[in-house]
């Protein structure tokens, strides 16, 4: 019986490999088969930057503004840290007669720069910017953070506040790091590359920030040593007295406890001469202050101004007053452009000064290289076309590209005084060889390569020598053993 439906098989087509390319109408001109595709588009690729991993990368640039303040962030992300003053030029022991150094107690935030840090602890001190520039330029040496680990700290009834042992991991300064500080770098360079044993690294200010200190929160096992010149050294832990607790958010320092006045700009006073005695009477010097005075001084009740007693405690209403710490970041900004424009036209007078003058001509060879000697090559003239067109390589700007050059320049230069070393000590025994060969018919010359493979076939030499004619000459133990095999033959012929 038949079907009543005739079966139809129906597969779906299968997928095309490859997308159809545009069908030709009839009214289109039979020119454009034959025409030239359509070139591809082009997609430009971003120029590669260096990775702020890499540590061959130059390109490092500083921060627009590297004292903005951070996000805001939760409280509970601060850290109570401890500045206490632990070396000072007025006094040689801070702590003796049992007193009590300078410190403060300060709640700061976390993600925090190192170069805004540096400015806040200026700030808890009373540091006027402009001093400080002045005690640099005195030579008294800029500052310096150094990163301990392993911290142990002292009896916290006998010395609060003060590290007795640690190791430190890593360094930071914008004034001494020599990877970033302009002026001569072959000093700091050579130091490092002597001290073999140094397991500390140079860290960049505006990149490094307390949290990379304290990744897993307060902990006292690690801590800071903060040299502010050369001669005033202050102590940064993790605080370990009880302080009230704080709810919100914010990116401002908050003061919990302040005690003693100190100037960490001071210097140690010079030794007077004999020729110029020093003043029975001292002139009187105003002390410097950061907060504004006159018309935009804080009003503060009387009580709370600078107490009479410099090791008493300090009111905190004058650091965690609405705009203290935004109003002296302003004035920091203000000293650090002045301090950039002097850098800029000192490093400008310098190459103006080290360029040669157009009309001092280098001195030309008498040598002419246009008429080679040597077939095959072909040297240009002083006075090519060709070379005038050529720019001239520029000197290294960035401090860290000097610092490479320089680097890489002290190692060729060790390596090719070696190498010349290595040189004379084969020339001279080359020397001593031949002023033992004899020129006499004892000397075996081999002037064609049949002769050496004959040599070399029958055992006759065991070393060659060659001169600068081309000529080869047997070595003195081959001429040794052609003595003693002659002597033999000698003895055997008897």
């Amino acid at each position: 019986m038949p079907p009543k439906r005739s079966l139809e098989f129906s597969s779906p087509p299968p997928p095309a490999k490859r997308v159809a390319g545009p069908s030709f109408t009839e009214g289109s001109s039979s020119s454009s088969i034959f025409a030239t595709p359509r070139t591809p588009k082009r997609y430009s690729l971003p120029a590669p930057s260096d990775s702020p991993t890499n540590p061959f990368g130059l390109n490092r640039p500083l921060k627009a503004n590297p004292l903005k303040l951070p996000p805001p962030m939760s409280y509970s992300k601060y850290v109570a840290l401890r500045m206490q003053v632990v070396v000072h030029p007025s006094r040689d022991d801070m702590y003796e007669d049992g007193k009590m150094p300078p410190f403060r107690i300060v709640h700061v935030p976390i993600n925090y720069s190192f170069k805004l840090f540096q400015k806040l602890i200026m700030f808890m001190f009373e540091c006027d910017p402009a001093d400080a520039l002045k005690a640099r330029d005195a030579n008294a040496g800029g500052h310096l953070f150094e990163i301990v680990k392993s911290v142990g700290m002292f009896d916290s009834k006998e010395r609060p506040g003060q590290m007795q042992s640690g190791c430190i991991i890593a360094k930071l300064s914008s004034e001494r790091d020599p990877y970033f500080r302009p002026g001569g770098l072959e000093g700091e360079v050579e130091a490092d590359e002597g001290d073999e044993e140094a397991v500390w690294s140079w860290e960049n200010e505006e990149e490094f920030t307390l949290e990379n200190v304290w990744p897993r929160g307060s902990s006292l096992r690690r801590g800071l040593i903060y040299h502010h010149n050369d001669h005033t050294t202050l102590h940064i832990t993790i605080n370990t007295v009880p302080l009230p607790s704080r709810k919100g958010t914010g990116n401002r320092p908050y003061t919990f406890f302040a005690r003693g006045h100190i100037n960490l700009n001071e210097l140690p006073t010079p030794e007077p001469s004999p020729s110029h005695p020093q003043a029975r009477i001292p002139l009187y010097t105003r002390t410097p202050t950061i907060f504004p005075s006159g018309k935009n001084a804080l009003s503060l009740p009387p009580w709370i101004m600078r107490p009479k007693d410099m090791d008493e405690a300090i009111s905190v209403i004058r650091w965690n007053a609405a705009t203290a710490w935004e109003t002296y970041l302003d004035r920091c900004k203000d000293v650090d452009r002045r301090i950039a424009l002097a850098e800029a036209r000192r490093r400008k007078r310098k190459e103006q000064e080290n360029e040669i003058p157009s009309s001092d001509p280098m001195p030309s060879s008498d040598i002419s290289f246009v008429d080679a000697p040597t077939p095959g090559l072909t040297l240009l003239s002083s006075s090519s076309p060709f070379l005038d067109n050529i720019p001239p390589t520029p000197a290294p700007v960035q401090p860290l590209h000097k610092l490479i050059v320089d680097r890489t320049s002290r190692r060729l230069s060790l390596l090719a005084q070696k190498g010349l070393r290595d040189f004379e000590s084969d020339e001279e025994e080359e020397l001593d060889e031949l002023a033992g060969d004899d020129d006499g018919e004892d000397s075996f010359i081999l002037a064609s390569e049949a002769d050496l493979r004959h040599a070399r076939g029958h055992g006759m030499i065991r070393g060659i020598d060659v001169d600068e004619d081309g000529r080869r000459w047997e070595t003195d133990v081959a001429k040794e053993r052609k003595r003693e095999a002659a002597a033999l033959k000698d003895e055997v012929a008897i």
